[in-house]
């Protein structure tokens, strides 16, 4: 385990003098933690900054401080857009550029190009923050689902379901399958399952969320159900089972033997012996 970066923050906000007054520069959160980041492999963070009373573009300038800054990947520059109050600063560290040291320290410095002017003095507004991570070369999987969603819909309708995944582990994560087992509302002993090939998701990366909406390409036939999900790892392994939602699923399934469409067979039946017999007259 390697100890890396740790993030403090240094914010200058509003201050007031007499009638004038400087704008609130100001950044969040206060801290990027990254806990067992995997060697040689890349993590993303970010943050947000703030510049609320901004009333035309302003442009940041980033600096990075540290023996070994270079692990920091960003762009030297961002710009808040006039009535934007705020703009995120998404930066990676590469963990293969981190040599020598089971620590790695560096800070970030955010400066608007534009200084302020109070009372006839210039005043430069800045704020600043820092990052910790420690380094592991052991493999961590450590995932929770923070959001499931299968809505009710329409027989003939491929559904779509939206799956929010909050990814806690060191390597990036998909499912190798996720599986969908309904059971009728009005008949516990009718059961179905439906299985989704997790690998049409994208991965989520590393210490990163990720929420996406996909289609099942299989229709459900109607009726009431309660619903659970069960999300698979690679290894085949279920890592994740939801709590029942209920879905409906209206509509129609036409059905050739149902009872209600005899009459309607009963007029074709006559309508065709109809047309026979005037066939056959006719051929007299």
């Amino acid at each position: 385990m390697k100890n890396v970066f740790i993030a403090i923050i240094f914010a200058f906000f509003g201050i007031i003098t007499g009638a004038h007054s400087v704008q609130a520069f100001g950044i969040s959160p206060a801290m990027n933690t990254f806990v067992g980041v995997l060697e040689d492999s890349v993590v993303h963070g970010s943050f947000n900054l703030s510049l609320p009373q901004a009333s035309e573009d302003t442009i940041i300038t980033v600096i990075a401080d540290g023996e070994q800054s270079e692990a920091l990947i960003f762009e030297p520059e961002i710009v808040i857009l006039a009535g934007e109050p705020s703009v995120e600063f998404v930066f990676s560290l590469d963990t293969s550029k981190v040599v020598d040291t089971n620590r790695f320290d560096a800070s970030f410095r955010f400066t608007p190009q534009k200084k302020e002017k109070v009372n006839g003095q210039t005043i430069q507004l800045s704020v600043g923050a820092d990052v910790i991570a420690t380094i592991t070369d052991v493999p961590r999987e450590q995932i929770e689902v923070n959001q499931f969603i299968f809505p009710s819909h329409e027989y003939g309708e491929d559904p779509e379901f939206t799956i929010g995944i909050k990814n806690e582990g060191n390597t990036p994560f998909t499912p190798s399958m996720i599986s969908f087992n309904l059971v009728e509302y009005y008949d516990q002993d009718s059961q179905q399952t439906i299985e989704f090939n997790g690998e049409n998701l994208e991965p989520t990366e590393a210490f990163q969320n990720s929420l996406q909406t996909l289609k099942l390409e299989k229709s459900i036939d109607p009726g009431r159900y309660n619903l659970t999900m069960s999300m698979m790892n690679q290894d085949g392994e279920t890592v994740f089972t939801s709590r029942e939602v209920f879905v409906h699923v209206s509509g129609e399934k036409f059905d050739p033997l149902a009872r209600k469409h005899i009459p309607f067979y009963f007029i074709l039946i006559l309508i065709a012996l109809g047309g026979a017999y005037h066939l056959l007259t006719k051929k007299r």
